[in-house]
């Protein structure tokens, strides 16, 4: 039987931008995370070991925007 060796790609994105537009076309490219660079260095060490399980991190100011264009989209699917 031959050795298989399967590599794993994770990104966690680490940038001053915190706009939807530009979270949501990170996250389409497949970040597992998302962080902003005013981030702390406990939350940034907490971000990569999540990351490095296979977990998705985001700091709280990324899930707001996050929700922020869910509730958006779900609002226009309602006017519609």
């Amino acid at each position: 039987m031959k050795n298989v060796i399967i590599l794993l790609s994770l990104a966690l994105m680490l940038t001053m931008f915190d706009t939807r537009d530009y979270i949501e076309k990170v996250l389409r490219a497949g970040a597992h995370g998302y962080i902003l660079k005013n981030t702390g260095k406990e939350e940034l060490h907490e971000a990569i070991e999540t990351v490095m399980r296979g977990e998705s991190y985001f700091t709280k100011e990324v899930t707001e925007r996050i929700m922020e264009g869910l509730q958006k989209k779900k609002l226009l699917k309602i006017i519609q």
